[in-house]
């Protein structure tokens, strides 16, 4: 029995203040006591998803932290810099899409829930087209 989050109550009519509530243990009707189901295991996902990427994303900013330090030329020197202000930014991106993603997980609803995963998919284009400029 779910003894957490919101609760519906059937109400027959107006006959009284109290009178016309009743209640009914949710095994013996058609419907529930329970919130319905959001989606919201589906942003859990998408959040362990991010934190496991951005621990890469902040490996390879440790790598090319430690390339920078030991180049002796300013010409790789700066392209490493370009690099690295590339990831620095996908993992700032990452961050507050995380952050995002906790005030939903707290308090979903149907369009958050939606508006988070298309925001999602926003921010994985976004990454892809970053990650694509690394090449150019």
């Amino acid at each position: 029995f779910n003894v957490k989050g919101s609760y519906y109550v059937s109400v027959e009519g107006f006959r009284g203040l109290f009178d016309s509530i009743t209640t009914r243990d949710p095994s013996s009707g058609s419907y529930s006591y329970e919130c319905p189901e959001l989606e919201s295991n589906k942003l859990i996902q998408i959040k362990e998803n991010l934190l496991s990427l951005n621990n890469k994303v902040n490996s390879i900013i440790l790598k090319i932290e430690l390339i920078i330090a030991d180049v002796p030329d300013n010409e790789t020197k700066a392209k490493f810099n370009g690099y690295l202000s590339v990831f620095q930014e996908i993992s700032s991106l990452i961050e507050n899409h995380v952050t995002y993603l906790d005030g939903v997980i707290a308090n979903p609803t149907p369009s958050s829930v939606e508006e988070a995963v298309a925001k999602t998919q926003q921010l994985k284009e976004t990454l892809l087209e970053k990650l694509k400029g690394l090449n150019a």
